[in-house]
């Protein structure tokens, strides 16, 4: 049983004793009884895990959850933007790209290292027949994502270009 107390100290003369963390391969269970509340539990795989309660001889063992991913949006005139996000949406305004023509944009983010995984679509909008597809990404430098956009219809682009992505690390 850990339970909390207090200590006689040389420096310090009386001082709050907190269990420490267990590490486990395993997730705790409602039969994991012997600890107090507030009492954390890890795994190696990266789970935690706090106890809620402990009553009646169950305990209640609620799971940390990790925390959210970087997430951003943000509109540029530029042909280069800065957002250092995990997921976020990319806006390039005012573009006129001709018909068949090849827009290549750049997204600086700190999160682009060689080898992650990109998920990405490619929008834009104005009301002609311009069909904007991505044809690339190029991640060779850190921290650099360089795009090749081209204009698959058949007028030439009177708006923006909306860029969406996901980065899986």
């Amino acid at each position: 049983m850990v339970k909390l107390a207090k200590s006689y100290g040389l420096e310090v003369p009386i001082q709050d004793n907190y269990p420490i963390p267990i590490v486990a391969n395993r997730a705790p269970t409602a039969g994991d009884t012997k600890f107090i509340p507030g009492q954390l539990w890890t795994r190696p795989t990266g789970e935690a895990y706090i106890l809620a309660s402990n009553v009646s001889g169950t305990a209640n063992w609620a799971i940390i959850p990790p925390p959210a991913p970087a997430t951003g949006t943000i509109s540029t005139a530029s042909d280069t933007a800065n957002l250092d996000a995990l997921i976020g949406i990319v806006t390039f305004t005012g573009k006129t790209t001709a018909a068949g023509a090849t827009e290549l944009l750049e997204i600086n983010n700190d999160f682009i290292t060689q080898g992650v995984g990109i998920l990405a679509t490619v929008s834009n909008t104005g009301g002609n027949l311009a069909f904007m597809t991505l044809e690339g990404i190029y991640t060779d430098v850190t921290d650099v994502m360089d795009l090749q956009i081209q204009n698959n219809g058949s007028a030439a682009l009177n708006g923006d270009i909306i860029f969406t992505f996901s980065i899986i690390t």
